[in-house]
Order: C-alpha cells, then sequence, then structure tokens
C-alpha cells in the first residue's frame, strides 16, 4: 500500500513549476478581469459598498482586507499589490512567500463580492491554498539559481501536500460526474440544453446548437466518460502512458467548453491543475528536453514536510472541501464549525456543473430608460433604441465574466438596494458629460427580465414572458425623490422648513401650542375609567358661576359602559360579534 500510494501521489518537480508559471498567470488574469470593474464592484460609488459586507468582516465570517476602505485608491493598492506578488510567483522568486500573498489577496477578493464568484473562483482558491505547502520553487526559478545547494537532487516530489493537490484534481471531476443524473445527461441533450442558455453560449456554440444539433450527443456522453477517466490517476502502474493520455483529454475537453461556452477563467485554471501531473517521462521528448536540461538537481535532500504539518494538511483537506461535496451529493451533515472553517478558507467547494441538469429557464434584461427628450433606450445595449426583443448573442452583452455573474445572480425582491444601486450607477455612466437641460440625459429606469423556458422538444420555439423587477428615477433628475421633496421643503432646506413650521406654531412650539388650546382628552374619559365606572365631569370655565347657584345648572353624570372585566382594553372587540362568555365559576 506505501509503495502504491507514493506511485499514485508523487509529482515531478519539473511540472510543478509550470503548474506555478500556469498559476502566477491565472492570477494575474483573475485581477485583470476584476480591474474591469473596479469601480462597479469594490467601491462605496458601486453596486456592493463597503457597509453592505463591513459587519461580516468585523464579525470574521469573511475576512477581507478590500472591505477595510471603499475609496478607489486602496483598491488599486491592493490589486498592485496582488499583482507584484502573481510576478514573483511565476519568476520563482521569494515563492512560498509569493503563494501565500497571492492566496491571502486572492481569498480576500472574493470576500468582498462573494455573488459573482463562480466555479473558477472556488478553484483557483483550492490550488493556491495547497500550493503553499509545495515546493514550487525548487526548478526553473530565481530561487533555485540563488541557492542550488538547497535545491533537492531527485526530480521526485512525494508529501502530503502532492497527495492533497491529486485529491483537489480528483475531486472537481468525480462530483461533477456524479451529480449529473439529470434525463439529459442519458438521453444525450445536456449539451444541447446547456447551449441554449444564451448568457453563456458563444456564437461558435449558437452556430452548432442550431446547425449541427447531432453533433451535441457525442459531446455529452464525451464529457461523462472524460470525467469519469480521472480515477485513472490513481494506477500506480504504467503511470507515463496513462497521465500522459489523461492531461492530453483533459486539455481537449476544456479547449471545447472554452469554444461553445463562456465560463470565465475555469477552463484554463483546470488545465492548469493538469499541468502539476505531467509525468516524468514526458521530459524526455523532444519538445520539452530544453526546459528539462535547464532543470538540473541540486544537492539538498527531497523535499519533506514536518509530521505534524502533513497530519494537520492532510485532515484539512477531508474535513474540508471533501465533506463539502459528501454533504451535497450524499446528504452527510457536518458540524457549523466545519461549514464556517471552508467558508472562511474558501475550501467550501461543490462540484455541481450543469448537474443534475442544465438549466432550463434562460433570460436576458432589459433596462428601459427614459430620456428628457421622452426617447426611449436601453442601456444593456449601450444606449440603442428601446426592443425589448432577443438579442443575437446574450452572451456579448457583459463586458467581463464578473460583469454576467453579477447580472445572473440579480434578485431585485431579494436584494432591493443592489438592483438601486445597480440602476442608479448605471445612469450615473449613461449621463456623463451631458448638461442639465441636455435632452440625451437619463431621468427615469425601469429593470425587466425576460424570461425564456427551454421545451422539451428543441425545436420548438420557446415562449417569452416579460417581468418588471424595478423602477428607478434617476439621481440629480427633477422628478427623484430627493428633488422632490427639496421642492416641497421650499428655499433652505430641512431646517428652513422646520423653522417655519416653529413659527406657525408660535411661541413655544407644539407644546404651548397644546397648552393654549383644548387639550387632548385622557384615556379614562375615552374608556370610562379604568374600572367602567362614571367619566368625571368637564370642570367649568373661569367666568362661569359656581355650580348650583345663579341658576346654573349642574351637568349630569353620564354613566361609562360597562365592561367585562376578562376584556383586554388594548384589544378592542371587532364588531359583529357577540361578547364573550364569561370564565367559568372556580368550585368551591
Amino acid at each position: 500500500v506505501r509503495d502504491g500510494c507514493r506511485a499514485v501521489f508523487t509529482l515531478d518537480l519539473r511540472s510543478l513549476a509550470l503548474f506555478r508559471v500556469g498559476l502566477g498567470l491565472m492570477v494575474l488574469s483573475d485581477h485583470a478581469m476584476r480591474a474591469a470593474g473596479l469601480e462597479w464592484f469594490y467601491t462605496d460609488q458601486g453596486v456592493y459598498p463597503t457597509r453592505a459586507v463591513l459587519h461580516l468582516v468585523k464579525s470574521f465570517r469573511k475576512p477581507s482586507v478590500h472591505a477595510l476602505s471603499g475609496s478607489i485608491e486602496w483598491q488599486i493598492a491592493l490589486f498592485s499589490l496582488a499583482g507584484l506578488a502573481a510576478v514573483a510567483l511565476i519568476v520563482g522568486w521569494r515563492t512560498r512567500a509569493a503563494a501565500v500573498a497571492c492566496w491571502f489577496l486572492t481569498i480576500s477578493l472574493q470576500h468582498r463580492f462573494v455573488q459573482i464568484n463562480s466555479g473558477a473562483d472556488v478553484l483557483l482558491a483550492g490550488l493556491l491554498f495547497f500550493s503553499m505547502f509545495l515546493p514550487l520553487g525548487a526548478r526553473l526559478s530565481l530561487d533555485a539559481r540563488r541557492r542550488p545547494d538547497r535545491s533537492p537532487a531527485s526530480h521526485e516530489a512525494y508529501s502530503a501536500a502532492t497527495a492533497c493537490l491529486v485529491g483537489q484534481i480528483l475531486l472537481l471531476y468525480v462530483f461533477n460526474a456524479l451529480n449529473k443524473t439529470g434525463w439529459g445527461w442519458r438521453d444525450g441533450t445536456a449539451v444541447a440544453r446547456a447551449l441554449h442558455i444564451d448568457q453563456y453560449a458563444t456564437p461558435l456554440g449558437v452556430w452548432v446548437r442550431d446547425v449541427l444539433p447531432g453533433a451535441t450527443y457525442p459531446f455529452t456522453w464525451g464529457t461523462l466518460v472524460v470525467e469519469y477517466a480521472v480515477f485513472l490517476l490513481l494506477v500506480p502502474v504504467w503511470k507515463g502512458p496513462i497521465r500522459a493520455a489523461l492531461v492530453v483529454g483533459f486539455w481537449a475537453l476544456h479547449v471545447g467548453f472554452a469554444a461553445l461556452m463562456y465560463l470565465a477563467l475555469f477552463s484554463p485554471i483546470s488545465m492548469t491543475a493538469w499541468l502539476a501531473v505531467i509525468p516524468s517521462e514526458a521530459w524526455r521528448w523532444p519538445g520539452l528536453r530544453a526546459w528539462a536540461r535547464r532543470a538540473e538537481p541540486g544537492q539538498a535532500p527531497p523535499h519533506r514536510l514536518p509530521k505534524a504539518v502533513a497530519a494537520a494538511l492532510l485532515v484539512t483537506f477531508l474535513a474540508l472541501p471533501t465533506w463539502s461535496n459528501l454533504e451535497r451529493t450524499f446528504q452527510v451533515d457536518r458540524p457549523a464549525v466545519v461549514t464556517q472553517t471552508a467558508r472562511w478558507l474558501r475550501l467550501n467547494q461543490i462540484w455541481k456543473m450543469f448537474a443534475p441538469a442544465p438549466l432550463k429557464t434562460d433570460f436576458w434584461w432589459v433596462v428601459e430608460a427614459r430620456r428628457k427628450d421622452g426617447k426611449k433606450v436601453d442601456l444593456m445595449r449601450g444606449g440603442a433604441p428601446l426592443t425589448f426583443g432577443k438579442p443575437g448573442y446574450a452572451s456579448q452583452m457583459y463586458l467581463t465574466g464578473k460583469h454576467r455573474r453579477l447580472w445572473m445572480s440579480l434578485k431585485c425582491k431579494k436584494h432591493p438596494l443592489r438592483c438601486k444601486r445597480l440602476l442608479d450607477r448605471m445612469c450615473r455612466d449613461h449621463n456623463v458629460g451631458k448638461a442639465k437641460n441636455d435632452g440625451a440625459r437619463v431621468v427615469k429606469t425601469t429593470l425587466w427580465k425576460m424570461n425564456e423556458r427551454t421545451p422539451k422538444k428543441l425545436h420548438v420555439k420557446p415562449k417569452v414572458k416579460k417581468r418588471r423587477e424595478f423602477r428607478r428615477t434617476c439621481p440629480g433628475s427633477r422628478d427623484s425623490p430627493r428633488a422632490r421633496g427639496a421642492k416641497k421643503r421650499g428655499k433652505g432646506g430641512k431646517k428652513a422648513a422646520l423653522r417655519r413650521g416653529k413659527k406657525k406654531r408660535g411661541k413655544g412650539g407644539k407644546k404651548a401650542t397644546l397648552r393654549r388650546g383644548e387639550k387632548k382628552p385622557t384615556s379614562s374619559a375615552k374608556t370610562g375609567g379604568p374600572s367602567g365606572g362614571l367619566a368625571p365631569a368637564p370642570r367649568p370655565k373661569s367666568g362661569d358661576a359656581p355650580l348650583g347657584l345663579g341658576g346654573a345648572k349642574r351637568p349630569r353624570l353620564r354613566p361609562a359602559p360597562l365592561k367585562a372585566p376578562w376584556v383586554s382594553p388594548s384589544k378592542p372587540r371587532p364588531p359583529g360579534r357577540s361578547s364573550p362568555a364569561p370564565p367559568a365559576a372556580a368550585p368551591p
């Protein structure tokens, strides 16, 4: 068993060096994609200001240094720091410290705005976490050149960290395959139905869906075959040819995914993970032989983790990402402490992409905007004339994959403030550089969601339902709530309105006005006393004659209506109902 585990979980240091370079490039690509919406996503002028997530940061539920400030300068500084750490990881300078910095800044950025994260972000966080314990700088790095005496003499690396990295790859594909239990994966239509989700389909995917629908059947069954083939990683014999075939097969699978669907960085990150599994035999091929010569072994012993660190790492892997998938797939309960720790470390992985079946409902958004000159435009299409028809390629309406995730996760009934900030931001972006009297300025916006349900028979034209999600008046326009309040208050604003109201009431304010007028009736006068007695007579005025003298009549006392003592005065009886029966007398 020990020899089998060593054969399965041993990785080549040169392959880990390639994995290190690819991982640094993925961190740079992720931050570049998020930087396109830097002000939208991570500042107080965007959709998700700091005050919306700061209470989670203070309670250590979502640790994020990006949430400590909502200024754009703070975000630019953190993005620059992450870029420097990624470059250091690529060239292999202070490799372990660079890996720790990349992991921490990446999960901090993901905690800042969780709703725009996807499976690619979860996978990137998991790979960065386990890379902190791997000897990534042993080959093809500045660290190896700076201290050649510390480079291991062998090209092989075997530790708990390498076992966890192989296990991370297994988790990704095994649970994705196990959760694909829907009927579409059995009859071969799952890929065709996935391509009917226009939010994801590329122009090539739309063409394959409409022109070559028969080609989607081998794609569907081929996906299942390749995902289940990941179990071959556990075969200890014929390791070189088997792993070389797996790397080629999974790279082909992810190239097909990237060509047919917009999945952000999921395909590139998955392909990067397979770089670590390239066998040692592959470095003898002519294409890689030149790189292998540069990675000459040093004099240090092989890399090994301390036993305590290795045991803690294995327990972390089994308790966090593995248990997360077992809980969702097989309903295996786990304690709340484990769940919170997994979320804190961004290891709460649940792999069920397009499982158990692809989404049956597709939609696209229309942001109807009314301009000052009365014309209506669609802000989702860059201010084009308003139309509710389906766009040719709905996936190309978004700037980046993070913008796509923002719109696909938008739920105005659950998060109305997010929809409000989103429409306000679109208004401001459209009205930038336009004068207040310009007819092209947008004054009102309405958010429409066009729902389209994929029919069972794919050749049938789907029906579209239009639903209004949100309405908003642009800030700064005359029809905005703030502007209407200013009109009512008049010149001087709110404080001047309060002063004018005080003058109308006279000297002394509201209490003096009440003293000069009639006093409010007391509660006893309304209810007839606390126990249903007689209501008090009105007090005579100062000019009236005393009671009983000068012909003045003594006011007659009016009996107050009796109330049963078991009826609560705070809850009046509804009209039309009979009085409740008195409680039964207690036995002697």
